[in-house]
């Protein structure tokens, strides 16, 4: 039986990858060899969500690592089209209000921060007066 499910994890490994590489649930079954119907079944089980929504995050996590070691570069882009006089004026416009919007995000971003650390804390204040 343990050789059964050591076959059973490489086919549902198989199966998370072609999900995540594929653009319908059709494709990816196809790709990993497995009925769709199949596919459709395992998605509906928990250890098989769990670990789907894991490689999921895990995916995500290192392409936006990938972007991240882009942004300084597209920002010195940005500030050189932005102080490139010989730049057409749409081109710094755009720049310029591609950094503004980024500065306000960014802003913004850290206000909701600080907002949801004082509710946080004062959550927990709450919790340990009714513990």
């Amino acid at each position: 039986m343990h050789g059964h499910g050591e076959k059973m994890t490489r086919r549902w490994e198989q199966a998370i990858i072609s999900l995540l590489t594929h653009a319908t649930i059709g494709q990816a079954a196809k790709a990993a060899k497995v009925n769709e119907a199949t596919l459709r079944r395992w998605m509906r089980e928990p250890a098989f969500k769990e670990a789907y929504h894991h490689a999921r995050a895990d995916l995500l996590q290192q392409a936006l690592g990938h972007a991240a070691e882009g942004l300084v570069e597209a920002a010195l882009v940005l500030r050189h089209i932005l102080r490139n006089q010989d730049a057409p004026a749409s081109a710094r416009v755009a720049a310029a209000k591609a950094l503004f919007d980024l500065a306000l995000k960014d802003r913004d971003l850290e206000d909701l921060e600080a907002r949801l650390a004082v509710l946080e804390a004062a959550h927990a204040q709450e919790k340990s007066h009714h513990a």
